[in-house]
């Protein structure tokens, strides 16, 4: 694995597009693959980018860093999750490195996409079928193993940005 350019990045993202499966098989071999936190800040600002240009903003500074900050932040937050749900399916066996690696190239090619607003539901439904086809290729788990972790994932990540905006909600106006 090498750091990162400009042309790695451009061409693990015509990999990912093209051959995802093949990507993915070959990711842990391949040392000409970008490092996933490059490959993904690189995404997260051109997807920024586009989404401070397809939308205007009273403060563009200001909305672009928090939409960077959140794209990066639920990368992170949806793989923590993930690897905790494959360490206790797995019972351990598996890096965090490696789940983070998937959802890092799943989600840099796919948050490109998302920057244009009305195509945000349907990266987000190719980011999770690319999180599935990097856990069949790289980590060798059956169907109905990576259904269940997509699932669980989901819901986990569903009630719990639930429950934090309750909770936030909740102290807003007690605090008023």
């Amino acid at each position: 694995m090498t750091g990162f350019t400009v042309k790695l990045y451009m061409i693990t993202l015509k990999d990912l597009l093209k051959e995802p499966k093949k990507f993915f098989i070959n990711y842990s071999d391949n040392s000409k693959v970008v490092n996933p936190m490059g490959f993904l800040i690189m995404s997260c600002m051109i997807s920024t980018l586009i989404f401070l240009y397809s939308t205007s903003f009273t403060s563009p500074v200001i909305t672009g860093s928090l939409y960077f900050i959140n794209a990066l932040g639920m990368t992170f937050i949806a793989s923590i999750i993930t690897y905790i749900i494959l360490s206790v399916i797995l019972k351990g066996s598996i890096e965090f490195q490696k789940c983070f690696s998937i959802f890092a190239f799943s989600t840099g090619v796919t948050i490109i996409g998302a920057g244009v607003p009305f195509l945000l539901w349907f990266a987000e439904i190719w980011k999770w079928g690319l999180v599935a086809t990097g856990m069949k290729n790289s980590l060798k788990l059956n169907n109905t193993t990576i259904f269940l972790i997509i699932i669980t994932s989901l819901i986990s990540l569903y009630f719990g940005f639930t429950f934090l905006i309750s909770f936030l909600t909740f102290l807003k106006t007690s605090l008023i």
